[in-house]
Order: C-alpha cells, then sequence, then structure tokens
C-alpha cells in the first residue's frame, strides 16, 4: 500500500484527509512543518500533500527544502490550500510539485490525481531498477 503524508497545520483538514484516503493508502500527518521533513526522510512516503500556508515554516519553504534533498526529490508533492492556484500554482511547480487542489477540496479529483502520480513513480522505480 503506498504511503501519503499529509502537512497541513489545520488538524481538521488533516483529519479529512485522512478519512477520505485512508483504506486506500498507508496515511501519515503532521501539523508541524519542522517535523515533516524528518518524517519524510523516515516513513518515506510516496506521496506529499502539502499545505502552503502555515506558521514559521511555509509550504513553499518546506516544498523547496524536500526538493533540494537527493531523497526526498524523488516524492511527488501534491499542493491542498486554501490560497487560489491562479495565484501560486506556476511558484509551486517551480519548487517541483506535480499537482495544485484548493480548498475545499474535490476528493474525485485528488484521489484520480494520487492515482496517476503514484502510478507514474512505480513505473519510474521500476525503470530504475
Amino acid at each position: 500500500m503506498s504511503k501519503i503524508l499529509i502537512i497541513d497545520d489545520d488538524q481538521a483538514v488533516r483529519e479529512l484527509l485522512r478519512q477520505r484516503l485512508e483504506g486506500l493508502y498507508d496515511i501519515a500527518d503532521t501539523g508541524n512543518p519542522e517535523e515533516a521533513l524528518a518524517m519524510a526522510l523516515q516513513i518515506k512516503p510516496d506521496c506529499i500533500l502539502l499545505d502552503l500556508m502555515m506558521p514559521k515554516y511555509s509550504g513553499f519553504e518546506l516544498c523547496q527544502t524536500l526538493a533540494s534533498l537527493s531523497y526526498t526529490q524523488q516524492i511527488p508533492i501534491l499542493i491542498v490550500s486554501g490560497e487560489p492556484a491562479a495565484q501560486y500554482w506556476a511558484s509551486c511547480q517551480r519548487l517541483g510539485a506535480v499537482g495544485y487542489f484548493e480548498k475545499p477540496v474535490n476528493f474525485d479529483e485528488l484521489k484520480a490525481r494520487l492515482a496517476v502520480v503514484l502510478n507514474t513513480k512505480q513505473k519510474e522505480q521500476r525503470a530504475d531498477v
């Protein structure tokens, strides 16, 4: 089962994402962006769902950090944010994100995108072997 790491400072959003994705994926989550990097290295998620606007350490900074490390740069990042995609999607793509979902999230679209991203990642991993 693929592992998903949810990083969002809003506990209600984390719980909603967990409820909607549990059973399909192995879910880990944190509201602490500083802890998120350690979790990404420890649990080795197959995909990260990342909020942009968090206190102290923004999703932009975390996305940039994850993209700069050799191990974590291979983890696809999907942005899940209350901020408008029209304003931030291009910046997020430059930082390495592969998808952008505005809150409230359309879960059918999110599940479909996750399936594509994870399928692509699995194919790339098999090709590297």
